[in-house]
């Protein structure tokens, strides 16, 4: 789902990675995001889904791909 092409146009459009819009879109519908990561990069990544917020629109593509 990270890797579809409806996160990786919204991704494109709001200038965050994929991987941040899918997070920020869950937490906005109110589920909680665990992640487990060592690398630094993708923690970076990870915070950054706290740092901006989605239209409703695009939180509900994402939830149609959870669908």
């Amino acid at each position: 789902m990270v890797n579809s092409a409806e996160v990786a146009e919204i991704s494109a459009r709001v200038g965050r990675p994929p991987v941040s819009v899918f997070y920020r879109a869950l937490m906005q519908l109110g589920l909680v995001v665990l992640d487990g990561t060592k690398d630094a990069a993708h923690m970076r990544d990870d915070v950054d889904a706290l740092s901006f917020v989605l239209d409703s629109r695009d939180v509900a593509v994402v939830d149609g791909l959870l669908r």
